[in-house]
C-alpha cells in the first residue's frame, strides 16, 4: 500500500501541481494533524471513493464535536478535505480521485 511522507508530498505539490510551498507545507501539515487527531491512515481512507467519504463524515464529527460556528465548521471541513484529495492525487492519481466527486455528489 502507498504511503505518504510530508517533504515527498510538499515536493510533488510545488513541482506538478505549481502550487506555492507555503500552500504546500500547509496541505502536508493539514494530513499530518488529521492523521494524528483521528488515528488514521490517509492513504487507507483515501483508496476508493467509500472509505473516502467514510473519511469525511469522521472529519467532519471530529470538528462538529469541537463546537465550532456553522461558518467555521464549513471552511475546516472543506480546507481539509482539499488537502486530502491533494494527498489523494498523490497516492492513487487522477482516476481515483475523480471517482470521489461522482461518489459524493450522488450521496447528497
Amino acid at each position: 500500500m502507498p504511503s505518504w511522507n510530508k517533504q515527498d508530498f510538499c515536493h510533488f505539490l510545488t513541482t506538478e501541481l505549481e502550487i506555492s510551498p507555503r500552500v504546500a507545507k500547509d496541505y502536508a501539515d493539514r494530513c499530518g494533524r488529521i492523521q494524528k487527531i483521528l488515528n488514521v491512515d490517509l492513504a487507507d481512507y483515501t483508496k476508493n471513493a467509500t472509505s473516502y467519504m467514510d473519511l469525511l463524515l469522521l472529519v467532519h464529527q471530529h470538528f462538529t464535536n469541537l463546537n465550532k460556528e456553522k461558518k467555521t465548521l464549513y471552511a475546516l471541513n472543506g480546507t481539509n478535505m482539499k488537502a486530502i484529495t491533494k494527498l489523494a492525487l498523490i497516492l492513487w492519481g487522477e482516476p481515483v480521485v475523480s471517482s470521489y466527486k461522482k461518489y459524493f455528489y450522488r450521496s447528497y
